[in-house]
């Protein structure tokens, strides 16, 4: 990924879970600041095994981003707060990974695109498996990603 302005990266991650996409983000080195927004409560898509019990997973997300403070700010809220929390064109990178829904992912996506700046990048997780309607949703809203990986992360240069 070729950043425009390599010096003062920020992120948003939508859907925190544990925090194992954050650490990824976090060791990268890349990003000055790294905004995590999850509402860590369970129940919220029946197709998703890891919404179903939350215990302790807030829990443990927090563990880690105390440790992280200087970079990693936490935002338990719904991704509808977003248009009010973050001003536009602020983020080189939103990550989504929550509900994986299609109208979830698709409000996701609509609700961030504008905290983009532009030449941004928005990906998120789970576009290639089947169980989840991510991709309709992804294929939809900025069409076809430049890239997907093999955890069936994806990823889009918004333009």
């Amino acid at each position: 990924i070729n950043f425009i302005n390599q010096d003062s990266l920020n992120m948003l991650e939508i859907g925190s879970y544990l925090g194992e996409s954050s650490k990824i983000f976090l060791e990268s080195k890349k990003f000055k600041k790294i905004h995590c927004l999850d509402m860590w409560v369970g129940g919220y898509d029946s197709n998703d095994y890891a919404s179903q019990n939350m215990d302790g997973i807030e829990a443990s997300f927090l563990s880690f981003a105390e440790k992280h403070a200087d970079i990693i700010k936490v935002h338990k809220t719904s991704s509808s707060e977003i248009p009010f929390i973050f001003d536009d064109g602020v983020f080189d990178f939103i990550y989504i990974d929550a509900d994986h829904s299609y109208d979830a992912v698709k409000k996701d996506i609509l609700n961030s695109l504008p905290k983009l700046k532009k030449g941004g990048f928005i990906g998120g997780h789970d576009y290639t498996y089947d169980l989840f309607d991510v991709k309709k949703a992804v294929d939809e809203i900025v069409g076809t990603p430049d890239c997907t990986f093999d955890d069936s992360s994806w990823i889009k240069k918004i333009i």
